[in-house]
């Protein structure tokens, strides 16, 4: 046993150095202006970098650089505002970046008509912070004039085609460019077999939680990034006609994202020595804002699977925006939650690291004692009616060969329990716990 905890210990030494090699941002710019926000059948794209910043509409005619958005660490904020005269190292700059990025910011200027948002660079000068506090008071005025065209013309959209439920795909970090294959695999079933005769739209979240071969360097990125992405998530879902039957898969760190936009998820940022921030304020205050007002549909069901974070998330399920009358349960809208996990999970459970560890935070994806220590207090303390249940593909996966798997097409290959996940997800009623699923005392 012992020479087991050493050889262990040697490949995680191993493994976090080679885990500070190759780990890159994800460009959305080619695929974005292809496919960002057109609203056409029955799928919708919406891009985010990893700030929670939206990519250009497809019919804005503006296309993200990708080599210059690179250049940027795949900021748009840096990419729109960034001083080209006075950078130091002016050999990766190409001479045509300078002038391309002002006829771009003037192009979005005028498609989004976003009056006073000007996303020119401040003047410069020696005072770091007013310069910065200018632009980033000016990226966010464009961004929610973006955000605030999106979910208008998304709105019209999903009216007009007599919309009868939406389905939003969160996937997790460590994707890259189309690589949530997943989505077209799961769409074509959930049309298929739960809604055959109903208008059902689906909406896809593609967002920048970086990438590597070994993801190790890549979480820290993640977990910041998801609450920025969380939010804008939030401001599309809290606009939606209330009526509207919503259903959210997230996978990954794409649960934790959707936790974000849901409620106001600041306990597991309590011990973080860098606040998580978004267009230059911090998450923690930004939350409490009316502009982010929680979401308060009718009727919403949730599926969580193989989820990269810690159940202390489930702590604020009550913390919502207005905040709730002293005393008073959050609005029974938010119906079910199926949280679906591995207990050999390579990622949640930290690779080469056992999962009966139960250390560091993304334990949810590995331990039931996680879900009944978190998630099923936290939510029966905030007096909610919302069911929650567990699902454990543990069994069912290493009998089909995924026995460490992650992703949602290794899910897949259970295919007994990913059909009692649909079920309990889309279609079974409420107030029944469904076959396969259990729960905590």
């Amino acid at each position: 046993m012992l020479n087991l905890t050493i050889f262990r210990a040697g490949l995680l030494s191993i493994g976090l150095t080679l885990s500070g090699c190759g780990v890159r941002s994800v460009l959305y710019g080619d695929e974005a202006h292809r496919h960002g926000a057109i609203n056409s059948g029955n799928v919708t794209r919406v891009y985010f970098d990893q700030e929670g910043s939206l990519y250009p509409a497809a019919k804005s005619g503006v296309r993200v650089d990708n080599q210059r958005l690179d250049y940027h660490k795949g900021v748009l904020q840096y990419y729109y505002q960034y001083q080209y005269a006075t950078q130091r190292n002016g050999s990766e700059v190409k001479p045509d970046w300078a002038s391309n990025q002002r006829g771009e910011l003037a192009a979005l200027q005028t498609y989004y008509q976003a009056e006073g948002a000007k996303v020119t660079p401040a003047a410069t000068g020696t005072d770091y912070e007013r310069v910065k506090a200018a632009n980033d008071l000016a990226w966010r005025n464009l961004q929610l004039a973006m955000q605030e065209q999106f979910i208008r013309q998304f709105k019209s959209h999903l009216s007009a085609t007599k919309t009868e439920a939406l389905v939003i795909l969160v996937h997790g970090y460590n994707n890259d460019v189309d690589q949530a294959a997943w989505y077209s695999l799961l769409e074509r079933r959930i049309q298929t077999e739960y809604f055959p005769d109903k208008n059902v739209h689906f909406l896809e979240v593609r967002w920048d939680g970086r990438t590597a071969k070994i993801p190790f360097r890549i979480w820290p990125y993640a977990q910041y990034s998801m609450y920025p992405v969380g939010l804008g998530l939030r401001r599309i879902m809290a606009n939606l006609d209330p009526e509207l039957p919503l259903y959210v898969m997230g996978h990954s760190t794409g649960a934790p994202l959707t936790c974000a936009a849901l409620w106001n998820c600041t306990s597991a940022l309590q011990s973080k020595s860098t606040p998580a921030t978004v267009w230059g304020e911090e998450y923690t205050a930004l939350v409490s804002q009316e502009l982010y007002q929680t979401p308060k549909p009718a009727s919403l069901r949730v599926a969580l699977v193989a989820p990269a974070m810690p159940g202390l998330h489930f702590r604020d399920f009550a913390n919502r925006t207005p905040s709730l009358p002293a005393g008073a349960s959050p609005p029974n809208g938010y119906e079910r939650f199926i949280v679906a996990h591995n207990q050999h999970d390579i990622a949640t459970g930290k690779w080469i690291l056992p999962a009966s560890w139960g250390v560091g935070s993304t334990t949810l994806g590995v331990r039931k004692e996680e879900y009944c220590q978190e998630v099923v207090p936290g939510v029966r303390r905030s007096g909610s009616k919302t069911e929650t249940y567990l699902l454990d593909f543990t069994a069912g996966m290493k009998a089909n060969d995924v026995r460490s798997g992650h992703g949602v097409a290794q899910f897949m290959e259970d295919k007994a329990n990913f059909k009692c996940l649909l079920d309990a997800w889309l279609a079974d009623p409420t107030g029944v716990a469904p076959p396969c699923t259990s729960t905590c005392p």
